[in-house]
């Protein structure tokens, strides 16, 4: 049945495996696929669980498929038909900002890939993608965003496609419930950059710091939690830039097996510090 809405035409059709690959060869230009993605929506389809959810495959003005690759991708791979909607005429330049543009968050896309703790995971990978493209400003704040680009749903799904993000998250939700002065998300992100640097010192020192255990006063790992602390009951705010160099510089004093009385970070004259 196809219907006419001002410049546009939708249809609700059966789309059958050869039907997916024809619209498939029209699939220029688009995002890379995600194969761990395209195996969850072929095994619902096959175990007759997958639904339509009222988003529709968008073909472009010049018959470029512009979304629903995956779906394409799955009723192939599954060799099976589904009902879907099919939207056409959509001008072709909306792809650039079809994916940051809709109401789904990123939670939602992953957890229709089949993650679990899916707004944990995200705000992880959003905050790694960042920090991985040296954007360490933006690298701790819930939009993701630096200068001239947005972290996208398709990001965080292919991010997590290549990252087993699990143990970073498990020990993280520990850590959280000991002692709330980061996120869940803050504390895998913090996890997951300091292993890179040494796996054994990162556990101990996020051990320290949430538990407070045998810490000396001139510890980094007692200052920071202090200074954390005392901000969080106060209810005063530091900015994402000094939550993060606050955290790096204790860990480097940590690491170069120094004491502290203090620990302070100016964002207008200190240069934000990497892990050492």
């Amino acid at each position: 049945m196809l219907v006419e809405i001002g410049n546009y035409s939708l249809e609700f059709d059966d789309i059958t495996p050869q039907i997916a690959k024809t619209l498939l060869e029209y699939n220029t230009h688009n995002r890379p696929l995600n194969l761990p993605h395209v195996k969850f929506l072929s095994k619902q389809m096959k175990q007759g669980q997958w639904q339509m959810a009222g988003d529709p495959i968008k073909v472009s003005t010049t018959g470029r498929l512009l979304d629903g690759q995956h779906r394409l991708h799955a009723i192939v791979d599954s060799n099976t038909t589904q009902r879907a909607i099919i939207l056409y005429n959509v001008p072709d330049e909306s792809f650039s900002v079809m994916d940051t543009g809709r109401v789904r968050q990123a939670a939602d896309v992953l957890s229709i890939a089949g993650f679990s703790d899916t707004k944990t995971t995200a705000a992880t990978a959003r905050m790694l993608i960042n920090y991985e493209r040296s954007s360490i400003a933006a690298t701790m704040k819930s939009q993701g965003r630096k200068e001239g680009s947005v972290v996208t749903h398709q990001d965080i799904l292919e991010y997590m496609g290549s990252h087993d993000l699990t143990p970073y998250l498990s020990k993280a939700s520990t850590w959280h419930k000991t002692l709330s002065i980061y996120s869940k998300a803050e504390y895998a992100f913090f996890y997951c950059i300091l292993s890179r640097v040494s796996p054994d010192q990162s556990v101990l020192f996020l051990n320290a710091v949430s538990s407070g255990a045998k810490l000396e006063i001139d510890s980094p790992m007692y200052i920071l939690r202090k200074k954390l602390t005392e901000y969080k009951m106060n209810k005063l705010s530091l900015s994402p830039s000094e939550r993060f160099a606050l955290t790096i510089k204790a860990w480097n004093l940590y690491r170069a097996n120094k004491t502290v009385k203090t620990l302070a970070f100016n964002a207008d004259k200190d240069e934000i510090p990497i892990p050492q």
